[in-house]
């Protein structure tokens, strides 16, 4: 009886490591166009996402650094360093976007 309970924790234990394991990541690359259709898009988005979620309306002035993490092959998460305008200020800021199979999220830090 403890071998069946053995075996079935085991089971249990390797399909909860593969989940866990789908979320590693498994590529990280340094973008070296930033100003590439895509990334722009996406610091786009991420501006749009800013202004929603603060209020507060940026311009963005350039894309600083662009470092891609690939996840899965339909999820890739975009770590990106913008300096932008607010007013005549210059302001740097930081975001994170996911994208999964063309839609985006953000988060700010």
């Amino acid at each position: 009886m403890r071998t069946h309970y053995f075996i079935l924790l085991s089971l249990l234990f390797l399909s909860l490591s593969s989940l866990v394991a789908s979320d590693i990541v498994s590529d990280l690359t340094v973008i070296k166009k930033p100003n590439d259709a895509h990334v722009k898009e996406i610091a786009n988005f991420a501006m749009a996402e800013h202004y929603k979620q603060s209020g507060e309306k940026l311009e963005l002035k350039s894309i600083v650094k662009v470092t891609m993490t690939k996840f899965d092959v339909n999820e890739d998460e975009y770590d990106l360093r913008m300096t932008t305008l607010y007013g005549p200020f210059k302001k740097s800021i930081e975001a994170v976007v996911r994208e999964k199979t063309s839609r985006f999220t953000s988060s700010f830090g």
